[in-house]
């Protein structure tokens, strides 16, 4: 795998408005292609238009304002939010393009991952980069105003990045409850006010009869890849449980020959042998950026995720620079900061492991003898396919689109996103942030009797 160390830049600065026009009208004429060639999308269903049709409408009568909470398991996720809203939605609803759409937050070091091509969609989609991790006043100002006084919303991933599992819901970040309600304590403070809601978005994937059908083949290459001799004649969960086993073995002899880490005890389970993995790599990068674990637990799939997010920060202010300061460097200056780029790279390939392999664990096929579903079959395959991926130096641009899928997208049930009377804002922001899980973990259940 071709490895390309990052070259540092100035620090990109959000977006002032909406989406171009002419971006729009491009994205429109493409997307048909681009979900099913580039994607690997046959088709969407969506349910729910409805409820997002009249949110717009009162949110352009001065009566709400709204945000729009989306899944993020996978890849595409962000792309199909940003098609539905500007383009799906206002067609199915037979309306004008421009009364819908809004403002998306985007992680700030996509760039790095996407090029020049994903660069230049970003700037012209209007999306807001947000550097996890960091407290950036300027950003949460303007998001803040932008839900409080724009009738269209703000639409971001509430899991914060992406969890690979489409069939659980994930620890969703307090940020998304936080903006919407400094959003209303805006508008009520300013004697202003209006019910601030959020909008869940759910996102599932059924993998079409073909792609299952291509499965077994699909798992003989990454057989191969690993050194094992492929497995036909025995079941895909055996072969699955299989190649777990290698993946995991191979980075223990990694890491224990490259850097010293003692594998774990022996009889120790998968997912707790993976976990002793990431460990030894988040503690590498803690001690080379000089920063300490956060909480008093640092493991487990919390832990993992805002140290994660710490590094990916850390590694982000050794990329991008302010404006001003980057323009002011002398020749020698970009070259030791060129320098310092591509030592931050090979650093998060540590990072892009854990970005992944916190949320893989092998008990997401379920029990032993039970049987597990076919799309969960296929996601596994890729997810396994991924930590190779990973293991070898990549990141989630280089993940796996093997397999065609048909999309559900589902509008789930608005949730009040007000400060009820005596209710400091870290209990708002659990409260809100509790009821918008119950409606995901709601829509899961309903997609899974589908």
């Amino acid at each position: 795998m071709k490895l390309r160390p990052w070259t540092p830049g100035p620090l990109a600065e959000s977006a002032a408005g909406p989406p171009r026009p002419g971006f729009l009208g491009l994205a429109a004429f493409l997307a048909p292609a681009y979900l099913r060639f580039a994607l690997k999308i046959r088709s969407v269903r969506v349910t729910g238009a409805d409820i997002l049709g009249r949110l717009y409408d009162e949110s352009r009568r001065g009566e709400s304002r709204f945000l729009v909470a989306f899944r993020h398991p996978g890849d595409a996720d962000p792309h199909l939010a940003f098609w539905f809203l500007h383009v799906r939605l206002p067609r199915d609803l037979g309306r004008r393009r421009r009364d819908f759409g809004g403002r998306f937050l985007a992680g700030a070091e996509i760039p790095l991952w996407g090029g020049p091509l994903v660069r230049w969609a970003l700037r012209n989609a209007g999306t807001v980069p947000v550097r996890h991790g960091v407290l950036d006043r300027e950003t949460l100002d303007s998001l803040v105003a932008s839900i409080a006084e724009d009738p269209r919303p703000v639409a971001l991933a509430p899991e914060g990045q992406v969890t690979y599992h489409a069939g659980t819901v994930q620890a969703l970040d307090e940020g998304v409850a936080r903006l919407a309600l400094w959003a209303s304590d805006r508008r009520a403070g300013e004697g202003r006010p209006l019910p601030v809601r959020i909008v869940p978005l759910a996102v599932d994937y059924r993998y079409t009869p073909r792609a299952r059908a291509r499965l077994p083949s699909f798992l003989s290459r990454l057989e191969r890849r690993c050194g094992l001799p492929e497995g036909p004649g025995t079941g895909i969960r055996a072969r699955l449980d299989r190649i777990w086993e290698r993946l995991v073995s191979l980075a223990e002899e990694h890491y224990a020959r490259t850097y010293g880490q003692a594998p774990a005890p022996e009889g120790t389970g998968i997912r707790e042998r993976l976990e002793r993995i990431l460990e030894g790599s988040l503690s590498r990068l803690e001690a080379f950026y000089g920063r300490s674990s956060p909480g008093s637990d640092p493991g487990g799939a919390a832990g993992f995720k805002a140290r994660t997010l710490a590094a990916r920060s850390a590694a982000m202010e050794r990329v991008f620079h302010p404006g001003a300061r980057w323009e002011g460097l002398c020749p020698l200056e970009r070259g030791l900061a060129r320098r310092t780029a591509a030592e931050a790279f090979f650093l998060d390939r540590h990072q892009q492991l854990v970005d992944l392999g916190e949320y893989l664990d092998p008990a997401y096929a379920g029990p032993e003898g039970s049987e597990t579903p076919p799309d969960r079959l296929v996601e596994i395959a890729q997810n396994l396919w991924d930590l190779a991926n990973r293991l070898e130096g990549g990141d989630i641009s280089t993940r796996s689109r093997a397999f065609r899928k048909d999309v559900i997208l589902t509008v789930g049930n608005p949730v009040d996103a007000g400060r009820r009377e005596g209710e400091t804002g870290r209990a708002a922001a659990r409260r809100v942030l509790s009821d918008l899980r119950r409606e995901f973990e709601a829509l899961a259940a309903g997609s899974s009797r589908q």
